[in-house]
């Protein structure tokens, strides 16, 4: 008997739901032993067709399994259950079907339920079978029904269904799809949040020679990010001609720059926070920005002046280190550019390296590097982040001197590289000092420069006889 009420408690708790939209209508009988599957849920286009039950305005029909569950505490937006694999099974044969477990901690009072779903479409079947097709059943994670969300849902299921079919083409990780799409089922923004954060939704990639989607996963985003035109920077200059709006489940932020991130307050305060970021231009940009409005303590948003409120002390550490601060990240973008790279991965990722980034723009910019990191080898490696960059080191006495080792200038003057057929070097025939490596060596590293290979090689005259 407990049984009984518990399930039928179960499905009065679904029943109710979907009276609480006025397009969904439930057939789940009480006490059915059908197999795999209780009843389904129609799905009306209008709450008129609903009420009048016409057959002409049908979106289709969802099957659903309703199990109930007795809890002394409802579950926290998700729940797990076990579901037997016989009955996976057979959803799949039917392209689906949606998974309902009903809590409720008084058997007898439908108000006393939360409902828990699982959308079981092809794409999630074969993934939850994947190497556990011999077992009798399977922990799957469900999800909390949250209030005015069964519509879409069941929206979102004939869709995906419809999409995905009985026998699903499996994705082929070779090939590169002409597109890659995923479809929300709503008009409001809160829909998009919902399947983007809380419900998760499917991502297919489409060849437009065959017109084929195949699934591809199904996946729940981390931020969603809107960008809109707002000009931010000081009294003379914009810095800035756009903002990034991010959403995440836990809130929201706005930012600009790399850098920065912006918060207006309940009482119109604006609060600019600043943790440097991004690449070693887009921080020098972002800290010399930062300079400018704390000197002047204003900062100009869409051409409105409004001031800003900082810490006399940390004002003044401020202005003692950036300046010094951007003079550096100047003179490390200076040598990185030198030798041909404009580094696009995070300053941050350098911090590792820095001792070594030093040497190498002392080399480069200041002809003074630190002598104890020197080897007795004409050229040397430097490694920094996932850059590798040879260095050569002048040979002359009394001359010491590194440099880019695929500077032409500086290896014609520093290395004369010739052949002869006798020790005393008689008739010699110069050749290019870039023969001193493997071809194969070359692109190793970071700071080859092709044009200085080829102006070596056709600077020579080897229409000469040894």
């Amino acid at each position: 008997m407990p049984n009984f009420i518990i399930g039928k408690n179960a499905v009065g708790a679904v029943e109710r739901a979907t009276m609480l939209s006025d397009k969904l209508l439930s057939e789940i009988p009480v006490g059915d032993t059908y197999p795999s599957w209780d009843g389904e849920i129609l799905v009306y286009n209008t709450s008129e067709a609903r009420n009048q039950r016409r057959k002409s305005d049908i979106a289709g029909r969802v099957p659903v399994q309703v199990k109930g569950r007795h809890v002394d505490q409802f579950s926290e937006s998700e729940r797990v259950f076990n579901i037997e694999v016989e009955d996976l099974k057979n959803y799949a044969n039917d392209a689906g079907a949606l998974f309902l477990v009903v809590e409720m901690t008084d058997i007898t009072d439908v108000n006393k339920t939360k409902i828990f779903y699982a959308e079981l479409l092809t794409y999630d079947i074969q993934d939850i079978l994947k190497g556990k097709e011999k077992q009798n059943t399977i922990s799957c994670t469900f999800q909390e029904l949250q209030q005015g969300r069964f519509y879409s849902l069941c929206k979102h299921f004939l869709f995906h269904r419809n999409e995905q079919g009985f026998k699903m083409i499996k994705w082929n990780e070779t090939i590169e799809y002409d597109e890659y799409i995923f479809t929300i089922i709503g008009n409001k923004e809160s829909d998009l949040d919902f399947y983007l954060f809380d419900s998760g939704t499917y991502i297919y990639g489409k060849d437009k020679r065959i017109n084929l989607k195949v699934p591809l996963s199904k996946f729940k985003a981390d931020v969603k990010i809107e960008q809109d035109r707002f000009e931010i920077g000081t009294k003379d200059k914009v810095f800035y001609n756009k903002i990034y709006r991010e959403k995440t489940r836990d809130g929201r932020r706005t930012k600009f720059g790399k850098s920065f991130t912006m918060e207006l307050t309940n009482n119109g305060q604006v609060n600019i926070n600043f943790k440097e970021s991004g690449n070693i231009r887009e921080s020098i940009k972002d800290c010399e920005f930062f300079l400018e409005i704390v000197n002047s303590g204003k900062i100009h948003l869409n051409h409105t002046e409004v001031a800003l409120n900082f810490d006399k002390d940390k004002n003044q550490e401020i202005l003692e280190f950036l300046p010094t601060h951007i003079n550096e990240l100047k003179d490390f973008l200076k040598t990185f550019n030198y030798l041909g790279v404009e580094p696009k991965e995070e300053f941050i990722e350098f911090k590792e390296d820095i001792n070594q980034l030093i040497f190498l723009k002392d080399i480069i910019l200041n002809s003074n590097p630190n002598k104890s990191k020197v080897t007795d080898e004409s050229f040397q490696g430097i490694r920094i982040g996932p850059y590798s960059f040879l260095i050569a080191k002048s040979t002359a006495k009394n001359n010491f001197k590194l440099f880019n080792f695929f500077d032409y200038e500086e290896m014609i003057n520093q290395f004369k590289l010739v052949a002869s057929q006798d020790e005393e070097l008689q008739s010699p025939v110069k050749h290019s000092p870039y023969v001193l490596l493997k071809p194969s060596d070359l692109y190793i590293f970071d700071n080859l420069n092709l044009e200085s290979i080829e102006k070596s090689l056709l600077s020579l005259d080897y229409s000469k006889s040894l």
